[in-house]
């Protein structure tokens, strides 16, 4: 009677199965990230496609889209009484879906959407503090870029709802033309960041900083690349700190629309002309 051996794998064949391994791994370490992040992508479009559609119902029932956190609210109140001079919550909490978890941009990794290690004026976003549910006590102070810390911690390790810029159509068109005109001229530097207004152009004194009416709105998200630096307009901006016109900055019932008015022109910018805007979250 004879036994049989155990037999053992050749090196050949352990060779062929490393080989073999390996090109699985390396096929899924590029293919698995683009699924992810198509999937990403395909989960934040969803989500501007809901806010949209919120944010139409809104303007159907209201006449104008909700205003942003930070716009004057009634310039005849008193100064120091923020709560009723400013719009001081979010505009998920109007459109109640405030802190909905499934509203959150998917990209980011906290409220610093441009990555500069600091919560901005636009980038700013109060969570309010729950009473009871459905109910939301929110921050009585406007954010000037300094104050509330216990905030700024907060949000600088959560992350961010898209940001959502509504302005009134007739105020981005003075925008567009005053960039058109002095600014697509220059360098390409210059160009690419949007300046605000010098004092002397009459065009400044006609933005209203509390417009009836806003009718048109950009929703901005981090995409891949995770960051929008250059986009979302802050408060210390390096490509605004050498012109003397930041000034207007400091005026706080236009700090944040005029903000908010640079950010709409860079968002929905066309250098190029091929009818797409320069600034796309999926590139």
């Amino acid at each position: 009677m004879s036994t049989a051996r155990n037999r053992g794998f050749t090196l050949i064949e352990l060779l062929t199965v490393i080989a073999i391994l390996s090109i699985l791994f390396a096929i899924s370490a590029v293919a698995v990230p683009r699924v992810l992040e198509r999937a990403r992508i395909a989960n934040t479009e969803g989500l501007m496609h809901d806010l949209r559609t919120a944010l139409s119902t809104y303007l159907a029932d209201h006449g104008t889209f909700p205003p942003a956190y930070g716009y004057l609210q009634n310039p005849d109140t008193d100064p120091d009484n923020h709560r009723a001079r400013f719009n001081l919550i979010p505009y998920t909490a109007r459109l109640n879906i405030h802190r909905s978890v499934d509203n959150y941009d998917p990209f980011s990794s906290s409220h610093d959407t441009n990555q500069n290690n600091d919560i901005d004026l636009l980038e700013f976003h109060p969570y309010g503090d729950q009473e009871a549910p459905g109910s939301f006590d929110f921050p009585n102070v406007l954010y000037d870029g300094n104050n509330l810390p216990g905030e700024v911690n907060q949000q600088l390790n959560n992350p961010r709802p898209l940001v959502y810029i509504p302005v009134n159509s007739d105020d981005a068109q003075l925008v567009r033309d005053f960039y058109h005109r002095n600014v697509d001229a220059g360098t390409l530097e210059q160009r690419m960041y949007a300046r605000m207004w010098p004092e002397d152009d009459p065009r400044l004194s006609r933005v209203r900083r509390r417009p009836t009416v806003y009718d048109s709105f950009v929703l901005i998200s981090m995409g891949p690349q995770e960051h929008t630096s250059g986009v979302v307009a802050t408060h210390d901006d390096e490509s605004l700190v050498n012109h003397p016109e930041t000034v207007y900055y400091e005026d706080p019932d236009a700090r944040y629309y005029f903000t908010a008015l640079r950010t709409y022109f860079l968002a929905t910018r066309d250098l190029t002309g091929d009818g797409s805007p320069d600034f796309d979250f999926r590139s």
